[in-house]
């Protein structure tokens, strides 16, 4: 009996997350001259500045209350036929929580749940926090019940959450505020749980491990100028998927010389975790290159490899995510406007040739922050201002 009581305290010590787990060294020994550059075509995408990234055509006309869809099309493609994506969800500018209001912010990456059953099925998004830095929250959204929204209106969500704000906040009592408050209360609170602020770094990494079912968050608060890590080390959280708050962590190291850590995270059918890098070459007209990664990122085990092959040059400004596509087994890294796809067979990334990188570019200047795939191959486009999520028509 007594040894059973250590046993459960030490489960319980372990599962509050207060014996995090380091491990020293996790990329693999390689040699720098087996790698060999694969230079692709270039259609690299400078970002708009900040101030310069587009809004939804309806966003600012409608109040943020939009009713229509919106497309983004393929402007150029290689390797593949072009993508057309169409407005699936728009999600809320603020959420109101008691007396206190947490707006949107920059939503930064998103995730499907496993369920199969879509009444299961949930969509967590991370939000960062623009006002404090490297903070940020996730939101869990109930799919099926997005759905049912989207069938009294497009705008029903978000018009709903936006007069309970103003019930909750500005003390507003006015008919059209008790009516959609009603509305709020009979539907919208059920379907979304938003939860506590939370470390999480740039917050581009929020990713699921269809083999453990855990969910993974790299708290990467060592960034530079958005854009590249100046570190080696990486914390990896996994998120409690009911409380949507950190329950343990795995810290690890790869080589301060050559390999910063990752900004962003994705893992394949089998478990399989991936990252991608787009490290600074120098001060020249040379655009960055892309580098993968592969290997494994569990709470007791981090073993990562570099793919032997590099693309030259990247795809744009700022790598804002990568992705599995359970489909056609292939990784999705994205950008401002362009995205690039490759096979995720470790066999055929250390020998990538050209005409195994698909390519994309898209007529938009919004902001792209993540892609997510089903089952079908279909992906996910999430974007902001306003935050939404569009779906392409046809898988690939």
């Amino acid at each position: 009996m007594f040894l059973g009581l250590i046993k459960l305290a030490l489960l319980f010590h372990f599962s509050l997350g207060l014996n995090p787990v380091t491990v020293q060294k996790a990329l693999q020994p390689y040699q720098p001259k087996t790698l060999i550059f694969v230079n692709i075509r270039n259609m690299y995408v400078t970002a708009p500045s900040l101030a310069n990234y587009s809004y939804s055509p309806l966003f600012n006309s409608s109040s943020t209350m939009e009713t229509k869809p919106n497309t983004i099309t393929t402007r150029a493609s290689v390797n593949h036929a072009g993508i057309t994506y169409k407005t699936r969800w728009f999600f809320p500018t603020k959420f109101p929580r008691g007396s206190k209001t947490l707006y949107a912010g920059d939503p930064q990456s998103c995730v499907f749940s496993q369920d199969q059953h879509q009444d299961q099925q949930s969509l967590y998004i991370l939000y960062g926090l623009t006002k404090q830095p490297g903070k940020g929250y996730i939101v869990k959204y109930n799919v099926a019940g997005l759905d049912r929204m989207n069938r009294k209106s497009m705008s029903f969500l978000r018009r709903s959450t936006h007069y309970q704000y103003l019930y909750v906040t500005q003390h507003s009592r006015s008919k059209m505020t008790r009516r959609w408050r009603k509305q709020y209360l009979e539907y919208t609170r059920h379907y979304l749980q938003v939860g506590p602020v939370i470390t999480v770094g740039h917050g581009q990494s929020l990713s699921l491990n269809p083999n453990t079912n855990r969910l993974f968050l790299l708290q990467d608060t060592n960034m530079h100028n958005d854009k590249a890590l100046v570190s080696d080390k990486v914390t990896a959280a996994e998120i409690s998927q009911s409380n949507l708050r950190p329950i343990n962590w795995v810290h690890y190291s790869l080589d301060p010389k050559k390999d910063l850590g990752g900004h962003v995270l994705t893992f394949g059918a089998d478990g399989e975790a991936y990252f991608a890098t787009q490290p600074s070459v120098n001060k020249s007209s040379i655009p960055n290159q892309v580098k993968f990664y592969y290997g494994q990122l569990t709470l007791n085990q981090v073993s990562f490899n570099l793919a032997q092959r590099i693309l030259s040059p990247a795809i744009g400004t700022h790598l804002q995510n990568i992705s599995y596509n359970p489909q056609s087994n292939r990784l999705n890294v994205t950008a401002d406007g362009a995205m690039i796809s490759v096979p995720a067979n470790p066999d055929k990334l250390n020998k990538l040739q050209p005409r195994d990188v698909a390519q994309f570019t898209f007529n938009s200047k919004r902001e792209f922050e993540d892609i997510q795939f089903d089952q079908q191959g279909y992906s996910y486009l999430l974007v902001n201002r306003g935050v939404e999520i569009l779906k392409s028509t046809q898988p690939y």
